[in-house]
């Protein structure tokens, strides 16, 4: 069921993976929601300076870096938003790491679409 565009929300998802973004794309698309993506650091800085997001959610590992990197420079002038990391990685410093960089939680691998529409619903409720 998709979403009104009331409350379509607007979501940059960041991941090293061309098909994870594909994915995740289509996915939040069909929920009702607009989405950016990007696969290096770089570029999800580049896109969260530029646009205003309702919510990040970001991978850990990257060519150019790590998510935790990407969450202290959006936090350095985004405070806000939501962070939510989506990973398989599932070890505990992970979780930890995630809270010291702002992150409000994280998502495990292989994601489960209705936990994912109950995390953006959660995180971007006005």
């Amino acid at each position: 069921m998709v979403s009104s565009v009331s409350s379509a929300k607007r979501i940059l998802y960041v991941d090293n993976s061309f098909d994870s973004c594909e994915l995740m794309s289509f996915v939040l698309t069909e929920l009702g929601h607009s989405i950016s993506t990007a696969q290096t650091i770089t570029e999800g800085l580049n896109l969260a300076r530029n646009s205003s997001f309702d919510l990040y959610l970001l991978d850990t590992s990257f060519s150019d870096g790590t998510g935790f990197e990407l969450s202290e420079q959006i936090r350095a002038f985004n405070q806000t938003t939501p962070i939510i990391f989506c990973t398989s990685d599932v070890r505990d410093d992970v979780q930890q790491a995630a809270a010291q960089v702002g992150a409000q939680g994280v998502l495990l691998k292989p994601i489960d679409i209705d936990q994912l529409a109950g995390i953006v619903a959660q995180w971007t409720a006005s």
